[in-house]
């Protein structure tokens, strides 16, 4: 399912130019690592760019290196970190469930317009969300276990989060674990790997920290900390606010074309409360609290919900098509959903095209 979801993401990868202004910011970024040879202190225009950590400008420019910098190359790792995440997505819903909800979890994430949208484009937000959905994974197979090496993994996997935009990588994977395994005891088996795990993250994750902070000193601090990260949260970034439903519109949107079974997976779950159904009710409601309070908002900030908003409407498909109790009504209540969805769409082409080319419009009815 990986490489399907990579021959899916990268076709046509170089096609167009870079037109996302972080797509172009971002890849001038690694073109700057390349012309100056300084892999630490990040430039964009030649002067100090300090607003976000270097990881996925690092990959384009290794790779630019090797094959030379282009539109595909600017985007590929956009498309393989996407396609890490679908893979991800499975082993989650095999892990919750069953395989058959792994696989069809896994088709789903890869098929929704904003992960695909998003591995289409040279931006870091996929690499970040294989970071974090990584290492929440491999956490919950360290709760569940109590395996040293998975433990080890999550760890490692938050550090590379981290390293590609900030402590959020560890943040959120790590509030979601402790909030599942507070109850029953099962954080203390990370005792196990407190003697290296912490080592790892910091290894993978604040190298680029620890040298900019020495390099530059509250120069880097101020806006890479103060600024990106504090004031992002408890304030407005570049004029991007939006109301405490911002999210609401978008996720309708992102998770198309499977937005009318959302809200009937999320309520049978809810209704049935399973341990598994808890824990992707648990991080789908985490993500999407923690960027709603938080006061600059983006669309791409809720990326990390599609994966294990797949793996509910994955579940309720297969409990549906297997006749659980309660699945019928809502079920049907969601195809119906899907077609007025679809219809209404259909309808508005058409009437944009009638508005648009009133005299192909006419030519086409007079024949």
């Amino acid at each position: 399912m990986t490489v399907a979801a990579l021959a899916l993401f990268s076709y046509g990868l170089g096609a167009g130019s870079l037109w996302d202004q972080d797509e172009a910011k971002y890849t001038q970024v690694a073109v700057e690592i390349l012309a100056t040879g300084d892999w630490w202190t990040l430039r964009w225009n030649g002067e100090p760019w300090f607003v976000h950590p270097p990881l996925f400008m690092w990959l384009q420019a290794v790779t630019a290196r090797l094959v030379g910098m282009s539109e595909a190359t600017a985007r590929w790792w956009s498309a393989v970190s996407q396609a890490g995440v679908v893979g991800v997505t499975f082993l989650v819903g095999r892990f919750l469930y069953d395989a058959r909800t792994g696989w069809l979890a896994a088709g789903v994430t890869a098929t929704m317009l904003q992960v695909v949208a998003q591995a289409r484009l040279a931006v870091f937000d996929p690499t970040l969300v294989l970071g974090m959905l990584a290492a929440f994974y491999m956490g919950l197979v360290a709760q569940a276990t109590g395996r040293r090496r998975a433990q080890l993994w999550a760890w490692a996997w938050a550090g590379l989060a981290t390293a590609a935009k900030g402590p959020v990588g560890l943040l959120l994977p790590a509030a979601a674990l402790v909030a599942l395994g507070a109850r029953g005891g099962r954080l203390r088996c990370w005792r196990a790997s407190l003697d290296s795990g912490p080592l790892i993250y910091a290894a993978l994750g604040l190298p680029w920290y620890l040298v900019e902070t020495v390099r530059h000193g509250w120069t880097f601090l101020r806006p890479v900390v103060g600024y990106y990260l504090v004031t992002r949260f408890v304030g407005v970034v570049e004029e991007q606010p939006g109301p405490w439903w911002y999210y609401a519109p978008v996720l309708a949107a992102g998770a198309f074309p499977w937005t009318a079974f959302v809200p009937a997976a999320l309520v049978h779950l809810a209704r049935r409360g399973s341990p598994s159904d808890r824990v992707v009710l648990l991080w789908v409601g985490l993500v999407v609290l923690f960027y709603s309070v938080a006061g600059t908002k983006l669309p791409n900030y809720v990326l990390p919900v599609y994966p294990m908003l797949a793996v509910g409407v994955a579940r309720f498909w297969l409990e549906a098509a297997d006749g659980t109790p309660g699945t019928g009504r809502l079920f049907r209540i969601s195809v119906a959903l899907l077609v007025g969805t679809v219809a209404f769409l259909v309808a508005g082409a058409l009437a944009f095209g009638v508005r648009q080319y009133p005299t192909e419009t006419a030519a086409l009815r007079a024949a």
